[in-house]
């Protein structure tokens, strides 16, 4: 699946043609959110597409928009910060923390996505491409694949 938006709003929608085969879709452009959201059933393309909309938002009204607009390093930090807080969470055995500092955790991944400009489904594929391996095989592969700086 390739979910991605483009122009001044980053509103506008391509859907790869096996995601629009897979759930039946037809391609929309200048798709508002509510059209997003018939677009795909995944929280986590929801959640993304309501980033990309905030994207030009007033940092002064829009959270999404003020991280945005502080940039990448701002937008990693917020994502280090919540994966700390997820493992505390996890550590301390309350899993009602737990839940709510992962949403925490995508909500800020998909911030520092759009920040970068990382689609989401490139993230999917890059995990689709990894199932039926081993974790231990998929991390040595990256290692022997990683540009030294």
């Amino acid at each position: 699946m390739q979910l991605s938006c483009s122009g001044p709003n980053l509103a506008r929608w391509r859907l790869a043609v096996p995601f629009r085969k897979a759930h039946n879709l037809r391609f929309r452009q200048n798709a508002s959110l509510d059209q997003a959201k018939l677009m795909t059933e995944h929280p986590l393309d929801r959640l993304f597409a309501q980033v990309a909309l905030r994207r030009d938002a007033d940092p002064h009204t829009s959270y999404t928009a003020k991280l945005l607009h502080e940039g990448v390093p701002k937008c990693a930090k917020k994502v280090g910060e919540e994966g700390v807080e997820v493992a505390i969470a996890a550590t301390t055995a309350d899993k009602r923390a737990t839940i709510e500092e992962s949403a925490d955790l995508l909500y800020h991944l998909a911030v520092l996505w759009a920040a970068v400009g990382v689609d989401p489904g490139s993230v999917y594929a890059e995990l689709a491409a990894r199932e039926g391996r081993s974790g231990l095989d998929s991390k040595a592969a990256r290692k022997g694949s990683a540009v030294k700086a």
